[in-house]
Order: C-alpha cells, then structure tokens, then sequence
C-alpha cells in the first residue's frame, strides 16, 4: 500500500514539475513580449518625432512666401532706364 502511495506522490511531483517547466516557459514567452512591446513604443517614439518635424517644417512652408511679390522682391515691371550722360550738381 505504501509503494502505490510513494509512487502516486511521484507521479503527482512529475506533474508538479511539468507545470513549473510550462510557467517558466509562460514567463519567457511575456518577457519576450514585453520587449517587443518595448520595441514598438520606441518605434512610436520614433515616428512621433518625424511626425513633430514634419509638422515644423510644413508650418514653415505654409508661412514662406509662395512669389517674390510678397517679399517686394518682384522686378519692376515695364522697361527699366538708366540714367545717360554725366553727373547734375
């Protein structure tokens, strides 16, 4: 009787041990998750940023002027003349 009890308490510590071995397992496979969850933010990061400077930079082109009349750069128009002869005093 106490041999078919010794090994029901060894069958019962191999199960023991199988689930331990499975909640190890279980534990990798989150940590392993965890980082590329990690990963994925920094990716988010990332692209947040590009997201901010590309923002900036389309706020600064949205304020550039868009011809030279704006900037009062634009040619005169019509012919343009030069003084001739010498100087008046």
């Amino acid at each position: 009787m106490l041999d078919a009890a010794d090994a029901v308490l060894d069958a019962a510590d191999a199960v023991l041990d199988a689930a331990d071995a499975v909640l190890d397992a279980a534990d990798a496979v989150l940590d392993a998750a965890d980082a590329v969850l990690d990963a994925a933010d920094a990716v988010l990061d990332a692209a947040d940023a590009v997201l901010d400077a590309a923002d900036a930079v389309l706020r600064c082109a949205r304020a550039a002027p868009t011809n030279f009349t704006q900037t009062m750069l634009a040619p005169a128009h019509g012919e343009i003349r030069l003084p001739r002869g010498g100087s008046q005093g």
